[in-house]
């Protein structure tokens, strides 16, 4: 769990889509002149502030994970190929 992959995982997945953009929603409900890109825009910068050497721990591209398994049954993770929008690429 201490991979590139898994912090995709994690932050990218959960944190940015299961969490970010649930809220984006219901902001942009009640403020529907702001774009999605308002929120993701300052959300990247400031990670990239926090974490200025963020490149050397998490992929270029997001991942998630694979139907394939591992030995012990656990799944593996997939590059999905698309690039990251709550943090820089």
């Amino acid at each position: 769990m201490e991979s590139g992959h898994f912090h995709s995982i994690v932050y990218d997945k959960f944190m940015g889509n299961h969490f970010f953009d649930r809220i984006i929603d219901v902001c942009r409900k009640r403020y529907p002149r702001l774009s999605a890109e308002d929120f993701r825009r300052p959300c990247r910068e400031e990670f990239a502030r926090m974490l200025p050497h963020h490149r050397h721990y998490f992929p270029a591209r997001i991942h998630y994970f694979s139907e394939r398994r591992d030995e012990f049954g656990k799944p593996l993770y997939e590059d999905t190929g698309r690039l990251p929008v709550w943090r820089p690429a």
